[in-house]
């Protein structure tokens, strides 16, 4: 891997001649530790700034094969005049890995500012087996997704979303990767090893870094990262997490009992027709009809 930054022209050698030792100890104590090693030791490392640093290419990249034709197959669109993109991914019925085996990049080869929904639509499903399950768009592409739906392919709004405003982009954005990289990370996330655009991606989707080389929240260049927003709407939509858990432990002295403070709806319903409820990746409230029992969990999607 290249370094960031200044070549490492200072890294202990003897050839190359020693920093001095204040120097050594300064850089020390004030570099990130990838950035340490790779000036002052010659030590390579992913950069700190990385979003995607679970994926390692040996694990989660496998050789083309053919895809059984009852495997479920999905789309992540990101719509856009020049750049729209896509990724397709289909599911083992049997381990739920998703794999990624085609891309949709008309703009790579000079044509897709040039295409109407319609002949997006056409390409897209060119060599398809049936017409997959497409999810894609930010909250305020709606018109997209009309016009795609009328040139004969359903999409889905997302789950996980970008919208205009922008704290609530900034948590949808960071709830979508969150359920793509827990994805690559368990395994459950793997590409065809001849796609070169959507790993080349994931290899630089990074952080932009502060004074001192640490990463912040905003991410470097992202209106480039066509496929790694796709992949965000459709992963982050079709892996949503089942296995949260609410465990009950004794409240603090004094701040009431265990039923009291237990999350809404786990124990009794609540009096009156409807009630607040607030989303907790968006920090939305919404006003929701009241449910007791198995009503409650009907609506909760749990039965």
């Amino acid at each position: 891997m290249q370094p960031r930054g200044p070549s490492a022209a200072r890294a202990c050698s003897p050839k190359c001649g020693m920093p001095r030792k204040e120097e050594f100890e300064r850089a020390r104590r004030d570099l990130p530790l990838w950035k340490f090693n790779m000036f002052y030791r010659a030590m390579f490392s992913q950069p700190a700034g990385l979003i995607y640093d679970c994926f390692d290419p040996k694990r989660n990249k496998v050789p083309r094969f053919t895809i059984p034709p009852n495997w479920h197959r999905m789309l992540g669109l990101d719509f856009g005049g020049i750049n729209t993109s896509g990724i397709f991914l289909a599911e083992d019925p049997i381990s739920k890995i998703l794999y990624a085996y085609r891309e949709y990049r008309p703009y790579k080869h000079g044509g897709g500012g040039t295409r109407t929904a319609r002949q997006h639509v056409e390409a897209i499903l060119a060599g398809e087996p049936k017409i997959p399950y497409v999810v894609g768009g930010a909250g305020s592409e709606q018109q997209w997704r009309e016009e795609f739906r009328a040139a004969g392919l359903p999409v889905l709004e997302p789950e996980v979303m970008d919208s205009s405003a922008t704290a609530r982009n900034t948590s949808s954005v960071e709830v979508g990767i969150s359920r793509v990289y827990a994805a690559i990370s368990a395994g459950e996330l793997k590409f065809f090893d001849d796609l070169e655009g959507i790993t080349d991606e994931l290899e630089s989707y990074s952080r932009k870094l502060d004074e001192r080389g640490e990463p912040t929240d905003e991410i470097e260049d992202k209106s480039f990262y066509h496929g790694l927003d796709a992949l965000r709407y459709v992963v982050g939509h079709n892996r949503k997490p089942m296995n949260a858990k609410w465990e009950i432990g004794m409240p603090p002295r004094g701040q009431g009992s265990i039923m009291s403070t237990a999350p809404p709806g786990v124990f009794y319903g609540y009096s009156g027709e409807h009630r607040n409820e607030m989303d907790p990746e968006t920090g939305i409230i919404r006003k929701r009809p009241n449910r007791f029992r198995m009503d409650r969990l009907r609506e909760e999607g749990i039965f």
